[in-house]
């Protein structure tokens, strides 16, 4: 259901879905759990001189806000720092040039720290 969730919010905002050009259950299962130890490496700042080709499998995977945050908040006993998560790839949205991408994955935070508030106010100022 969750799933089913997120992929209508993605096809709403007109960006790729979690789920586009799967053909098998096992897929999902694979990409789900990358995304899961990929999350967990960021985290705990794991593999720091792996970080840039991390990211770079999310870009190219163009894994969503919706689905980083369905994620992130679904493993809510197993990764403690979602915020910082979503900051990561926030950031890295920005300097790939993607201004909405960040804005969504910011809005994505629940119960946001003040940081990540004030990033939200400043990239909407952007986003005039």
């Amino acid at each position: 259901k969750q799933t089913a969730e997120v992929v209508r919010a993605e096809r709403d905002a007109g960006v790729t879905t979690f789920v586009d050009g799967m053909e098998s259950f096992a897929a999902y299962r694979e990409k789900y759990l990358r995304c899961v130890f990929l999350f967990r490496r960021i985290e705990f700042d794991l593999f720091p001189e792996e970080r840039e080709a991390d990211l770079a499998w999310f870009r190219a995977q163009r894994i969503s806000a919706y689905s980083a945050a369905a994620i992130l908040y679904n493993l809510i006993s197993l990764l403690g720092h979602r915020e910082k998560i979503l900051l990561t790839l926030a950031a890295d949205a920005l300097e790939s040039g993607d201004l909405q991408g960040a804005c969504r994955l910011l809005a994505a935070i629940q119960e946001p720290s003040q940081e990540a508030v004030s990033l939200r106010e400043e990239l909407a100022g952007q986003m005039i």
